[in-house]
């Protein structure tokens, strides 16, 4: 699985302008989570098609960075997240 990482400048329209980018490439997004710093945003992403992500974020110039992520899907209860963290520990 990969996670794209990408600065989008703090804009009313900068996310939804950037995720309809990747839609119409046909790739749906599996996570994502955006944080804003100042003028701009830190935007990350786990697409279910990498190659057009990729593809889309080339043409439209926009820097990223490309990482492998695993995922792990925790039972909703106290402690799950420090059991999990204590084992990889």
């Amino acid at each position: 699985m990969k996670d794209f990482s990408f600065h989008l400048p703090h804009r009313s329209d900068g996310l939804a302008d950037g995720t309809n980018a990747i839609s119409l490439a046909s790739a749906n997004l599996k996570s994502m989570a955006a944080m804003s710093f100042g003028n701009e945003a830190l935007v990350r992403l786990i697409p279910d098609d990498v190659d057009a992500t990729h593809n889309v974020l080339r043409e439209r110039n926009v820097p990223f960075k490309e990482t492998d992520v695993t995922t792990v899907l925790l039972e909703n209860r106290t402690g799950s997240l420090t059991e999990l963290a204590t084992k990889l520990a």
